[in-house]
């Protein structure tokens, strides 16, 4: 995937919060991972694999990649918090390797997010990168459709910035 560009998106956007914040300074790691982790509940809400009680169907599927790209943006931004975009190539290799289940692959991709906030090194940070790019690819999506609806995302969460979302 080629990831550069997204992160240079994601830093204009980031440089956007952080001035309509006043949030100068601040180490925002904290935050971050746990609004990923929410973000990948959201996620799970959507797809509804775990909810065993219900007959309802999971979302459309636009649905679904929305709440997915609304993870890539915490992930993107975490990366440049630890410095991962000055060192992770252009054209992000995945590996798409999977668990058995929706069900393990979700609670390992939280248990890579708590990870990477104990340890917020870059091998953390790819580890837990490639799980969640692999993760659309589970669910069917394409390269193409990822960086589309993280575009179209990132415009709405600028036009959110500047009514005082």
């Amino acid at each position: 995937m080629k990831i550069k560009k997204l992160f240079e998106i994601q830093k204009e956007l980031d440089a956007h919060i952080i001035r309509e914040h006043k949030l100068e300074g601040k180490n925002l790691v904290p935050e971050k991972i746990i609004a990923f982790i929410v973000e990948v509940g959201e996620l799970a809400n959507e797809i509804r694999f775990f909810k065993f009680w219900s007959n309802k169907l999971k979302s459309h599927p636009n649905i679904i990649l929305e709440e997915y790209v609304d993870g890539v943006h915490f992930l993107l931004s975490l990366g440049l918090d630890i410095g991962a975009n000055k060192i992770v190539e252009d054209d992000f290799k995945i590996d798409l390797i999977t668990l058995d289940n929706l069900t393990d692959e979700f609670i390992y991709i939280i248990s890579l997010a708590i990870e990477l906030r104990k340890h917020s090194t870059y091998e953390n940070y790819r580890n837990l990168l490639n799980r969640y790019l692999s993760l659309a690819y589970t669910l069917g999506f394409t390269e193409e459709q990822i960086i589309r609806a993280y575009l179209s995302k990132n415009i709405i969460n600028h036009k959110r910035q500047e009514q005082g979302y």
